[in-house]
């Protein structure tokens, strides 16, 4: 567990073209990882190729955590199994059995610090375009679609169906592409409290009746 960690323009660049749904998750991933080094798991693809070009940084600055800041590893990690803290002298014994040693290890991990810190996965090497095609976009856009409809079911019996049918139809609008819909451009989005409202505004008075 840490305070802090980078957050690389990388990163911003890998989840560019998700949406913002996926864009949350993704950065709740980030985060979760960066402070407390919880593994993240994706149901979708295109999070789980991002996230491939993420992780690798994020490992990177672990690793130089653990190295330890200001003079030593924290007390009793993997890179400081004595159990010295900080700067405190090393004993007489210790001084004599690794006097050749301490070193040639001290070079290595700042060499390999360095060369993990310059290392980002090509995109191409994750088949992961830079950009999602627009042909893919649509057909997100249409799997959403289906998903959202499919969560309208759920409310049959509680809501006449026409008005569920003028709600789903009014709120997948798509955009002049086609890859994006109305219901998707919101900030805040609850479904149950769409339908409340849309009920209020639009059912509330039968046809004819005193508005």
């Amino acid at each position: 567990m840490r305070n802090s960690f980078v957050f690389y323009r990388s990163f911003n660049e890998a989840m560019a073209e998700l949406s913002e749904s996926d864009q949350l998750t993704l950065y709740r991933a980030i985060v979760g990882y960066g402070l407390d080094g919880q593994e993240a798991s994706f149901d979708s693809s295109y999070l789980r190729m991002a996230w491939k070009l993420i992780k690798p940084q994020l490992d990177a600055n672990w690793r130089r955590y653990e190295n330890g800041c200001k003079g030593g590893a924290p007390v009793g990690s993997r890179n400081n199994p004595s159990g010295r803290r900080g700067n405190q002298p090393r004993t007489n014994q210790e001084l004599t059995k690794n006097k050749r040693n301490d070193n040639d290890n001290d070079n290595d991990n700042v060499n390999v610090d360095n060369k993990e810190s310059t290392i980002v996965p090509k995109k191409d090497e994750l088949s992961l375009p830079a950009k999602s095609s627009m042909k893919q976009k649509q057909e997100a856009m249409l799997k959403h679609k289906a998903e959202f409809k499919e969560e309208l079911s759920k409310f049959v019996g509680l809501y006449s169906s026409e008005m569920l049918n003028d709600f789903f139809s009014y709120w997948t609008e798509p955009n002049r592409s086609h890859t994006k819909m109305l219901f998707e451009t919101k900030q805040t989005w609850d479904t149950s409290r769409r339908l409340s409202r849309w009920e209020k505004n639009n059912y509330k008075y039968e046809k004819g009746g005193k508005v």
